[in-house]
């Protein structure tokens, strides 16, 4: 993660980036879905 975090640009790290930005995504939309939920 340290590398990542330094040498985001890196071509051998763009995939892990790309990982990481989606799981994000992925993981905000359930935290966002499970609230909605719980204002109900």
């Amino acid at each position: 993660m340290d590398n990542l975090k330094r040498n985001k640009t890196k071509k051998g790290n763009q995939p892990y980036v790309f990982m990481l930005q989606e799981a994000f995504a992925k993981a905000t939309a359930n935290d966002l879905d499970r609230i909605n939920f719980l204002k109900e």
